[in-house]
């Protein structure tokens, strides 16, 4: 038979539909329209009328071929999500990084036994031979140096093949003019974008996968006694928007100084070398006296065991600004001889 015609509900006025018509909208949202007077100040059960009353309007049956095609529609969407390796459970701060096999345009190895006893900064960028991508490769390679003297090893990710990879470093070394000597990840399966959450939910790349997304994630060296990597640090980025090396540095700078001292903090716009703060957990003899053995440790550490080699021995001076707030010149030891 004929469909039943469209019948206005009692309470779809036409004062209370919004500009949007949300009232009408099939399926419904859970999320709110901050254009509409009726679900500006609502509660998340109450911002849309329930999908059975819309049907309800409507003349619609549950069993109706509309509603039918409906719900093949979502599955069909879901399904396609998951064969399209949606973005998994991101990694975040104080998890274990999690082992996973790696191939990289240098060889293979995994996220745990890739130069275990460095720090690991691994970035990932969406797409090689791209403008923003080309010279943040290019900026990491002159900063390799820097990042190598603070015990930190770089590692690219990139869901391309291993030879789109190495076309794209040889692309940046012709024309940046530098070395790229560290390895870039070909996650072409996305095993570990998904595992680390670092596919972009939006962006999609040419052959129909999502692309990775622009990030960078900092975990600890691996430790005898731990179970693996820890994530210290989390940063992301948007697809468009390059990444500053100097912060990537103050970063890790400021996390060598925290690790080296636990009761130390570092104040906003810290550079090495600048005052430290003293967290509300921890004494001033305390952090004299770890500083002041730590600065014994490395001087008999120096070349030959000489004592006179070592670093200067810890300052005292602490500036008490308010009681919560107390800061102190930074020792001066060196980052790398603490770790």
């Amino acid at each position: 038979g004929q469909p039943p015609a469209l019948r206005r509900p009692p309470w779809a006025s036409p004062a209370a539909r919004c500009t949007r018509a949300c009232l009408w909208r099939l399926p419904c949202s859970a999320l709110p329209n901050p254009r509409c007077p009726r679900e500006r100040d609502l509660g998340p059960s109450q911002r849309r009328v329930p999908e059975r009353l819309h049907q309800e309007s409507l003349g619609l049956h549950s069993q109706s071929p509309f509603v039918l095609l409906l719900a093949d529609w979502r599955g069909s969407m879901a399904v396609a999500g998951a064969s399209d390796g949606g973005a998994g459970a991101a990694v975040r701060l104080g998890d274990q990084l999690p082992d996973c096999a790696i191939t990289t345009d240098q060889g293979t190895s995994s996220l745990l036994s890739f130069d275990p006893s460095n720090w690991l900064l691994l970035f990932s960028y969406p797409k090689d031979m791209t403008p923003v991508c080309a010279t943040e490769m290019a900026e990491l390679a002159k900063c390799h140096e820097e990042f190598s003297r603070r015990g930190v090893s770089l590692l690219g990710l990139c869901v391309g093949t291993v030879e789109e990879h190495r076309a794209f470093v040889q692309d940046v070394e012709e024309t940046f003019e530098v070395s790229i000597r560290f390895p870039v990840i070909a996650d072409v399966s996305r095993e570990v974008v998904r595992s680390l959450g670092l596919i972009h939910p939006r962006m999609r790349g040419t052959a129909g996968g999502r692309h990775s997304v622009r990030s960078v994630i900092v975990a600890s060296p691996v430790e005898p006694d731990a179970a693996g990597r820890e994530v210290e640090l989390l940063l992301h980025y948007p697809p468009h928007i390059g990444r500053d090396t100097t912060e990537l540095l103050r970063c890790v700078d400021a996390l060598l100084r925290s690790h080296a001292d636990g009761d130390i903090g570092t104040p906003a716009n810290w550079r090495a070398g600048d005052d430290v703060l003293l967290l509300p957990t921890a004494t001033e003899e305390e952090v004299d006296e770890k500083q002041a053995a730590r600065a014994t440790a490395a001087a008999t550490a120096g070349p030959g065991g000489d004592a006179t080699a070592g670093a200067p021995a810890a300052p005292s001076g602490f500036s008490q600004l308010r009681s919560y707030l107390r800061l102190k010149p930074d020792p001066g030891i060196s980052l790398r001889d603490d770790l």
